[in-house]
């Protein structure tokens, strides 16, 4: 199950992408046209090189996950849940 192999987090990133018909290409900040993504899961694995979160799981599918080189991340942000007993019923 989610939450029981490692932290859940909120994993921000830089994607590559691949525009077509773009008028101007920022020359001074070609930093501008990557993708900004969130990805919220849970960190299965982590070494210097790259990060694995797993973000959905079934019974009869396995899981999801992502694998996202470590220089392609810009912040990394620890989830807490709340235990169910303080959450309204």
């Amino acid at each position: 199950m989610l939450g029981e192999n490692g932290p859940l987090m909120k994993v921000k990133w830089l994607d590559a992408t691949n525009e077509r018909g773009i008028r101007k290409i920022n020359l001074d900040d070609p930093s501008e046209h990557l993708c900004y993504c969130e990805t919220v899961g849970e960190v299965v694995a982590q070494d210097e090189r790259a990060v694995v979160i797993v973000y959905h799981y079934t019974d009869l599918d396995g899981v999801d996950l992502i694998a996202i080189p470590m220089s392609w991340v810009v912040e990394m942000e620890e989830l807490c849940l709340e235990s169910s007993e303080h959450q309204p019923e």
